[in-house]
């Protein structure tokens, strides 16, 4: 399965996204990264403090549940774990895509 999801965020290293299946299988797409310096996604340029700016759809590949029925209900749990009084975020769309289903 592919999952993808957009955004548009300061500090992408901040983001913590959860994809959930219809039966409770939980698989982490994206855990928040540690403070220092990061490498932009957009650019692969190395920004300074972490401040990984990110306006775009970042695409996870799932295995963890691979056998599991596409029916149902998934849910997307996207929590920003930033500190900062400057750090702002738009979540925009997130979509599924099902392979040999």
């Amino acid at each position: 399965m592919e999952v993808r999801v957009t955004v548009n965020i300061n500090y992408l290293r901040d983001l913590d996204i959860t994809l959930t299946s219809p039966s409770g299988t939980q698989s982490r797409l994206l855990s928040r990264g540690s403070d220092g310096i990061c490498v932009h996604v957009g650019t692969s340029s190395i920004e300074p403090n972490g401040n990984c700016l990110f306006n775009g759809t970042l695409r996870f590949g799932v295995l963890r549940t691979m056998g599991e029925s596409a029916d149902g209900t998934w849910t997307i749990n996207i929590r920003d774990q930033g500190v900062r009084a400057t750090a702002n975020g738009t979540f925009t769309s997130w979509n599924m895509k099902f392979y040999g289903y």
